[in-house]
């Protein structure tokens, strides 16, 4: 009895392995592949591995000419190569017909070279037909996500295979590994433009469409805005005065936000609970009494009510709900307190104030701009966030006195920096020329001209020679370090608006804030894919930066 136990209990454990493993070799399928590249993911960016794919060349000809019994054959002395030249605790899967991935824990890219070189002298040397390719990608060189690394072990694929089928001399075995790393160098800018193509016109699908959404909602947002000027007709104008005034000063709070459009729609949209107020409280030239007060307090929630479903605003609400907070939570409708005000909220209640204290009533007239700067600074650490105020008293007063004075003829939001008529330049600073070559291809669009520096001095040097409208600037270069040559940037008026996205491999808040505060409008962090490339460039630039 205990034998056939023992043979039932082996018969379920292969069964129960089965799904795991390839029929045919015994090796892990594709799913247990993937898998175990997620593994050591998961493992954190302390632990380097690499991933390997190998394609047999050769293999389909050897099928043909000597039958599948003989290919299997084959396939299973291939399997038993991997084992043979493998360490145990590697990964070892066949993914399709002829081909096998690896995934190589606790070694960096030369050591997995090595161990490719390995591979590739022991299966060549099984048939004289037959040969390898391989494409190699190391974490975190290469990335830190599964799709990452077998995109990079995949394009070094491709480039090997190419290299091979465009050579007149074949490699004999021992140079294979030679080859493909001539290949990778020579094959890899074309497949990554190949994929930056494809990925630019789906892209470009996308981005129409989002740009008639993004349209008709700028479209919605001026006709709310609109409703507002109308139903309170006393104000003169405010909406788009507090929005430019709003801008101009979240420009100097808070620079690495202010291109952000909901900012503009909680500026513009910001009393649209107002509609619900009688139009006798809002015309009223007198005192109010506590029943209107009340009518008043409760504009703030109104307004996010009636914006609550309209569904591309998010923290636009927030200034929305919060512009009449104090500091000293004395204001409404919740009552909160110092930094629990959103900062959005707290600037626009400056320039709220501002604008009131500026703008003609039907019972006094408008003061002078010394005296609203006075006040404000009065009432700093009471009703407002004394960072702000401060900002705003150090503001320029010319600037300030020719923003309000458009008196609600703006045509709402400042135009973004856009390219226009002829390629709008970029500039690609960055001493790695993968990075540069990544960034290069998928911006190659024809609606670009594309400049490269390599290390801080130059990148310093080309960004005030050519002006460009966006530069893409590395954290860590020779010379100057990306945030010194940002700094050098916005203190020179010729440079001190263009856009800048630092490219860094440093993710974390502190890192992000010191980006910011160096000036940088946004930040993209290595590794990343074209379509993360693209995004951020619509960011920055605007949409129509790629429409065509």
């Amino acid at each position: 009895m205990g034998p056939i136990i023992e043979r039932q209990g082996a018969a379920s454990r292969t069964v129960a392995d089965l799904p795991r493993h390839d029929a045919l070799t015994g090796l892990l399928n594709h799913r247990e592949f993937h898998l175990a590249i997620d593994t050591e993911v998961e493992r954190g960016p302390g632990s380097p591995f690499a991933v390997v794919l190998l394609d047999l060349d050769g293999f389909r000809a050897l099928n043909d000419r000597q039958g599948h019994a003989a290919g299997d054959a084959l396939l299973h002395r291939v399997a038993a190569t991997l084992a043979r030249t493998c360490r145990r605790s590697d990964v070892k899967a066949r993914t399709g017909g002829d081909e096998f991935g690896l995934v190589l824990p606790e070694v960096d890219g030369d050591r997995a070279e090595a161990v490719c070189r390995d591979i590739v002298r022991a299966i060549s040397a099984l048939d004289p037909g037959i040969g390898v390719s391989y494409g190699l990608a190391s974490a975190p060189h290469d990335g830190r996500t599964r799709e990452d690394l077998l995109l990079h072990a995949d394009i070094a694929l491709y480039a090997s295979k190419r290299f091979e089928g465009e050579s007149e001399l074949h490699p004999a075995p021992g140079s294979r590994a030679r080859a493909a790393k001539r290949a990778q160098e020579q094959g890899v800018r074309a497949q990554l433009a190949s994929y930056a193509a494809d990925i630019r016109n789906t892209y470009a699908r996308e981005l129409k469409r989002s740009q008639e959404l993004r349209d008709s909602y700028i479209a919605t947002v001026h006709t709310l805005a609109a409703a507002v000027e109308a139903k309170d007709d006393n104000t003169g104008g405010h909406i788009h005065r507090v929005h430019d005034l709003g801008l101009l000063l979240a420009a100097a709070v808070a620079p690495h936000e202010v291109n952000d459009p909901q900012m503009a729609y909680g500026f513009l949209l910001h009393d649209i609970g107002k509609l619900s107020v009688p139009d006798a409280v809002l015309a009223k030239p007198g005192k109010l009494d506590e029943d209107e007060w009340r009518e008043i307090r409760r504009h703030p929630d109104e307004g996010v009510r009636i914006l609550s479903t309209v569904p591309f605003l998010d923290r636009a609400l927030d200034v929305v709900r919060h512009h009449h907070e104090r500091w000293d939570g004395g204001g409404y409708p919740h009552g909160l307190r110092g930094d629990a005000i959103p900062q959005w909220a707290r600037i626009f209640a400056v320039v709220d104030t501002a604008d009131a204290i500026l703008s003609d009533r039907p019972y006094r007239r408008g003061r002078p701009l010394e005296v609203a700067v006075q006040i404000i600074l009065e009432e700093s650490g009471r009703q407002f966030d004394p960072v702000v105020a401060e900002a705003f008293a150090a503001l320029d007063p010319d600037e300030l006195r020719r923003v309000w004075s458009h008196h609600g003829q703006a045509d709402g939001p400042p135009a973004r920096v856009t390219p226009a008529g002829a390629p709008a330049t970029v500039l690609i600073a960055d001493d790695d020329e993968g990075i540069r070559s990544l960034i290069r291809v998928t911006l190659d669009t024809g609606r670009f001209r594309i400049a490269e520096a390599e290390d801080g001095e130059a990148a310093l040097a080309e960004a005030r020679r050519l002006r460009p409208a966006l530069i893409f600037l590395d954290w860590r270069m020779p010379g100057r370090s990306g945030i010194e040559v940002c700094r050098a940037l916005r203190a020179d008026p010729t440079t001190a608006r263009t856009r800048i996205v630092m490219v860094t491999a440093r993710s974390s808040p502190a890192d992000r804030e010191a980006v910011l505060r160096a000036g940088a409008d946004d930040f993209i962090a290595k590794p990343f894919s074209p379509v993360a490339l693209l995004e951020k460039v619509a960011e920055v630039l605007g949409p129509e930066a790629l429409s065509a």
